[in-house]
């Protein structure tokens, strides 16, 4: 396998190979190959036995990324010197497809070649690229299921080190979803309702904390994207007495910038208002 192409032999020699039988059965030909070229290296799918280490031809399709159909070469002795092949090279017929991934990036070539010559059949070089165009939607496919795997682990990651941030952040924390059930806690919100952070997890907020349901609205606009800040806001204490809080309402937002539900940050400052 050529080193640093965009391939992964493994993953794609599937769709190469179904590629390859499909159009060797099309054209009835001595051998279909998917080639991959990287710093004058080559790499043929199959049929490599008795073929040059180089390849002109895949590479002026790969250069010029369109589908090209050679006749018969040594028709085209002039042509064929351009292309670097000599006027007696065994195979005498050729056509290849470019391989182009959503992004425009040239992944490779599909190409047929034979001994005898073939006279131009604009269907059959319409259906090579086709089977060529077949191999970049399984390339592109595979390339965002690693993408999505990438970003769970990423999420994955991400979710652990806010869970480690929200357990030690010495103030209260909850974090919810847009139907407000609690995905996170830090254990100073949850302990204040007498209950652990991991407890709950998966509760409705007003479940939990009975008097925030009296700021569904406010709460209302913080999934609709408002971020609200309240230095002074009161909540009944445990002992009845006002428990002054500093509260900031922040719309969290998922991959897509969607609004996914808001996260709830609250600091005790009780002491400090009563001390004004």
């Amino acid at each position: 396998m050529v080193e640093n192409t965009a391939f992964d032999a493994d993953n794609m020699m599937p769709a190469f190979d179904r590629a390859t039988r499909l159009a060797k059965s099309l054209f009835a030909c001595h051998e279909a190959m998917v080639v991959l070229i990287k710093d004058g290296r080559i790499w043929r799918s199959r049929g490599d036995e008795g073929l040059p280490s180089h390849d002109p031809v895949s590479e002026y399709v790969i250069a010029n990324r369109n589908a090209i159909w050679i006749a018969d070469l040594r028709a085209y002795e002039e042509q064929a010197a351009a292309l670097g092949l000599t006027p007696n090279f065994a195979l005498k017929f050729y056509a290849g497809a470019p391989i182009l991934s959503r992004q425009g990036e040239v992944l490779g070539v599909i190409c047929v070649v034979d001994a005898a010559p073939r006279p131009r059949d604009r269907r059959l070089l319409a259906r090579l690229q086709d089977l060529a165009d077949g191999i970049a939607d399984d390339y592109d496919r595979l390339r965002l299921i690693e993408e999505a795997r990438h970003s769970a682990e990423a999420a994955r990651d991400a979710s652990d080190t806010l869970s480690s941030l929200v357990r030690h952040i010495p103030m209260g924390v909850v974090m919810t979803d847009r139907d407000r059930i609690i995905l996170k806690a830090s254990p100073l919100w949850s302990g204040f309702y007498g209950r652990s952070e991991t407890e709950v997890v998966g509760m409705g907020l007003y479940d939990v904390a009975p008097d925030f349901r009296k700021y569904e609205a406010l709460h209302g606009r913080v999934l609709a994207g408002k971020h609200e800040i309240h230095p002074r806001f009161a909540l009944p204490g445990r002992n009845g007495a006002p428990m002054w809080l500093n509260i900031e309402l922040i719309p969290w937002r998922g991959h897509d910038g969607e609004v996914g539900g808001m996260m709830i940050t609250t600091t005790n400052v009780t002491d400090m208002v009563l001390a004004l």
